[in-house]
């Protein structure tokens, strides 16, 4: 019987399981410890930004990871035909801000979408995230909107859009924290 646990276990770590420990808003999908990047894909749904809004999400139980928190969308050009991560055609302005246990501020960003990273992959998605400087730093380590996640703490993610873009609907966005692998 203990072969069989141990078996399981195993089994278990091996296929990715380790974001089954999470608990919060939204979904986390583990890839599996043989993904390189991005082996961790926290889904917290759609964000409108085409009018002004706020919303909070409450993330416990995270991998002890680094993770990039932003905006993702399966489009990556503009109805035009343009690349999305060299025309960056929206115009939003949005607030977004981690506090870890209720007491540290992690990120504090207030900023227009177009000064925000545009990353593509290979034409199948467009993923948006902060790398500039924010208000307020807590760890030497992060920037931006990237953070060292920590199992044992509570987040609460608040995102707020500040000035609305009416396009942005056409593009779908979600708002998704990514990060993990072994690269």
């Amino acid at each position: 019987m203990l072969n069989l646990v141990s078996v399981l276990a195993a089994v278990l770590l091996l296929c990715g399981c380790d974001g089954l420990l999470y608990s919060g808003d939204g979904d986390l999908t583990d890839r599996g410890p043989l993904e390189a990047h991005d082996r961790y894909f926290l889904d917290l749904g759609p964000i409108d930004l085409t009018r002004p809004g706020r919303r909070e999400y409450k993330l416990s139980r995270l991998p002890n990871e680094q993770f990039a928190v932003g905006f993702f969308t399966t489009v990556t050009t503009s109805r035009d035909g343009r690349n999305l991560g060299t025309s960056k055609p929206l115009s939003a302005k949005i607030k977004i801000e981690l506090q870890q246990d209720n007491t540290h501020t992690v990120f504090d960003v207030l900023d227009d979408l177009r000064n925000w990273t545009w990353s593509e992959a290979r034409d199948t998605y467009t993923f948006l995230y902060y790398e500039g400087p924010t208000n307020i730093r807590i760890e030497a380590s992060d920037r931006g909107t990237v953070f060292s996640a920590r199992r044992s703490s509570e987040y609460r993610l608040a995102v707020e859009t500040v000035v609305s873009d009416p396009t942005a609907a056409q593009y779908g966005f979600r708002l998704v924290a990514t990060g993990g692998g072994w690269k």
